[in-house]
């Protein structure tokens, strides 16, 4: 009994001698970086609040670049805040001071929810994976396109897990990345999302011009580091911003559009505002650094020049000639439907104007006939009277009609010159 050891603690003691030297072996690979890349060499400061993170970040405590307790919609959208189109005000942000973003990112998308330190952890976890990601493709461009279909699934992650094998034995410094890692981020959009940032972005390009060295590099979570853009080499590479020749421009074209571009729009078609975009590639550069020399097919290339974002500007001018052309049209239709109603207006008013005036028309007419119908009657009344008058006149005159018709006459004349005085 005295010499037993208990199982329990026997289990502890092994448990903490792995986690050691699990973290002992990450703690050196950060202090190595992956690649020898550093986000400084973009326009990446540390402002006054920044601080060492600290703690052991062991590789097995994330999965695709992120702890496993991150899903994937939620480092989507993450990502997307930080580097997305129209977040510009979030890039340089955090370009300027990463834990003040980071803190805003928290409070404005987790609601809370998350914490500066997760979010950044994060981060700096999914820019490594980039990192080797983007020393993995810029092998693979020198091997030229596959061989076979990118479109299957099963034949793309044979081919990736071929070259990324092909890039370790070689010395590429890709990490503990595999094909399972490369294809998910190639079909989710987190590298293209990452890749547009780190070396497609305008703002980039004139910081890469600014300094020596421009390659993406990571977040550093320990400590302050040199400025001098001449120590950025770690490990005697450099990884440098290159703009290609011609011919490997159109080989970069022909190999991401069978390779990558083809299957992610035939299985997983990408966001309809991120336009399309030509890749270019990170191309290692080997320094005479401790004494080495440049190894074969490694050359040094001029920084790229500055790049306008045509997409975006073309997005802006479509956007405000489409809403021009709806405020045009608006007032277009509010012109016609004023006219239309003025029109109506006049119509009724012109029909009640019609209306009026044939009444009036109508009663002169009628008053008309009967002014003519009277005067008519009264000239026949005339004539009738004048002619009894000629009659009874001409009774009185003649001696030879009896004397009673004499009288009647006479009478009958009376009456009438007594009726008209």
């Amino acid at each position: 009994m005295g010499g037993s050891t208990d199982p329990q603690q026997s289990g502890s003691k092994r448990k903490d001698s792995s986690c050691s030297v699990m973290g002992g072996s990450y703690s050196k690979k950060r202090r190595e970086g992956d690649g020898g890349l550093d986000d400084r060499s973009q326009g990446f400061g540390d402002s006054q609040d920044e601080v060492d993170m600290g703690g052991d970040n062991p590789e097995l405590e994330f999965v695709m670049g992120a702890p496993k307790h991150w899903s994937d919609d939620e480092k989507t959208k993450f990502f997307n805040w930080l580097m997305g189109p129209g977040h510009d005000e979030h890039w340089n942000a955090l370009r300027a001071s990463k834990n003040a973003c980071f803190r805003d990112c928290a409070e404005q998308l987790f609601g809370g929810k998350k914490t500066m330190q997760a979010l950044k952890g994060a981060y700096e976890r999914a820019f490594n994976v980039f990192k080797q990601i983007y020393a993995y493709e810029s092998y693979s461009r020198r091997l030229g396109p596959p061989n076979v279909n990118m479109n299957i699934q099963a034949e793309r992650m044979k081919e990736y897990d071929r070259r990324l094998q092909a890039a370790k034995k070689s010395g590429c410094e890709v990490g503990n990345v595999n094909a399972r890692i490369v294809d998910h981020w190639h079909t989710v959009g987190w590298y293209d999302l990452f890749y547009r940032r780190w070396h497609g972005d305008p703002g980039n390009s004139r910081a890469g011009n600014r300094q020596s060295t421009v390659g993406p590099t990571a977040p550093s979570s320990s400590g302050a580091v040199d400025d001098d853009p001449d120590s950025e080499e770690v490990n005697g590479v450099d990884y440098t911003l290159t703009q290609n020749t011609e011919a490997s421009s159109s080989m970069d074209r022909h190999y991401n559009g069978e390779a990558s571009t083809s299957y992610m729009a035939t299985s997983h078609p990408p966001p309809p505002n991120h336009p399309p975009h030509t890749p270019q590639y990170i191309t290692p550069q080997a320094t005479l650094t401790n004494g080495t020399v440049n190894g074969p097919g490694l050359s040094r290339a001029s920084p790229p020049t500055p790049q306008p974002s045509i997409p975006e500007q073309t997005v802006t001018q479509l956007t405000n000639l489409t809403q021009t052309m709806m405020t045009t049209y608006v007032h277009l239709l509010q012109t016609q439907a004023e006219d239309s109603k003025l029109k109506l207006e006049y119509m009724k008013r012109r029909e009640i104007r019609e209306e009026e005036e044939s009444r009036q028309r109508r009663e002169v007419e009628q008053r008309r006939q009967e002014r003519e119908a009277a005067q008519w009657e009264h000239s026949k009344q005339s004539e009738l009277v004048k002619q009894r008058v000629t009659w009874a006149t001409e009774l009185l005159s003649n001696h030879n009609v009896d004397a009673s018709v004499r009288q009647a006459a006479g009478d009958y004349l009376k009456r009438l010159f007594s009726t008209d005085t």
